[in-house]
């Protein structure tokens, strides 16, 4: 008998979102021009340009060609661009203002945690909760 089908499928990572298929794929995939998911799911619904734009807003500009590439790319110590431009600026993520470590709320007490974090490209912040997933309940909500 096989693994593969036991047991209650795991959720995506907290960096991850889900593909139409199940599977589940990196956020910074999304709307790439990539068929990451294998049903194009990740391509569904995204943002598009405006006649004034040069780029869509999840595409970065090469400054020489003037062409698009996905967001996703900028910064990845790839060259993208044949300029190389899309690696040009790049900064790794700085944690400025961090959340606090622990807290001991009481029952019903509003919990309102913070984190600012900078660099180029913006860094994306993943919440975890005791390193693991963080449920899915009314009484919990998150934003980013």
């Amino acid at each position: 008998s096989s693994d593969l089908h036991c047991g209650t499928p795991s959720p995506c990572e907290p960096n991850e979102f889900k593909c139409r298929n199940g599977r589940c794929a990196l956020k910074l995939w999304r709307c790439d021009g990539d068929d990451d998911c294998g049903d194009r799911s990740d391509e569904l619904n995204c943002p598009t340009k405006r006649p004034s734009d040069t780029c869509a807003p999840d595409q970065s500009t090469c400054v020489s060609s003037h062409t698009c590439i996905p967001a996703s790319y900028q910064c990845d110590e790839e060259a993208d661009c044949p300029d190389r431009s899309d690696e040009f600026g790049c900064r790794p993520p700085q944690v400025i203002t961090p959340p606090e470590e622990s807290i001991s709320p009481s029952r019903g007490e509003t919990v309102r945690f913070t984190c600012v974090a900078v660099g180029v490209p913006t860094p994306i912040i993943t919440w975890r909760l005791n390193w693991v997933h963080i449920p899915t309940t009314r009484s919990l909500e998150h934003t980013s």
